[in-house]
């Protein structure tokens, strides 16, 4: 199916395939050209195993979260970006080691 309109949406949706299992979801985008490059971007993650559909109720930790955004998108960064993310990490993290 790949990229599509819904009647109840003005933005583009797309579809890919995780584990076998059908997943749908908004590109946020009006733009069909760029709702495409989107969802190749999905599927390319998906591929290379760095996107994760959790099962339904399933929870993170943040500091899963942090680990899971740190493979996908650090990389990406500015270098003082990068650093903010560090550093707030391992703050977030001592705060829940006390917890």
């Amino acid at each position: 199916m790949g990229v599509y309109k819904r009647e109840d949406s003005s933005y583009y949706w797309m579809c890919y395939t995780v584990n076998g299992v059908q997943e749908r979801e908004s590109t946020k985008t009006t733009s069909k050209a760029v709702a495409t490059r989107i969802r190749r971007q999905r599927e390319a993650e998906v591929a290379l195993g760095l996107f994760n559909v959790g099962w339904p109720g399933e929870r993170m930790t943040f500091e899963q979260l942090c680990e899971d955004y740190a493979k996908s998108h650090v990389s990406c960064l500015s270098e003082s970006s990068k650093e903010a993310f560090i550093t707030r990490s391992s703050w977030f993290g001592s705060l829940a080691a006390r917890g």
